[in-house]
């Protein structure tokens, strides 16, 4: 999510932290909204491959 973040201007941006915590799980959900997805602030089957589409379009 960080990479993404700072590839796209409209994705939401994390800080790397270690750990799953409340910002995390925001972010997860503001990327899920921006994707069109369920907005859990889980990193789902759905959200993972989405997470993994994003990445490679980067490439």
């Amino acid at each position: 999510m960080k990479d993404i973040g700072k590839r796209y201007d409209n994705a939401p941006d994390v800080d790397v932290c270690g750990a799953y915590n409340d910002s995390t799980a925001e972010a997860v959900s503001r990327f899920q909204r921006w994707c069109g997805l369920p907005q859990t602030g889980k990193v789902d089957s759905g959200t993972w491959n989405m997470l993994v589409r994003c990445c490679e379009m980067q490439g």
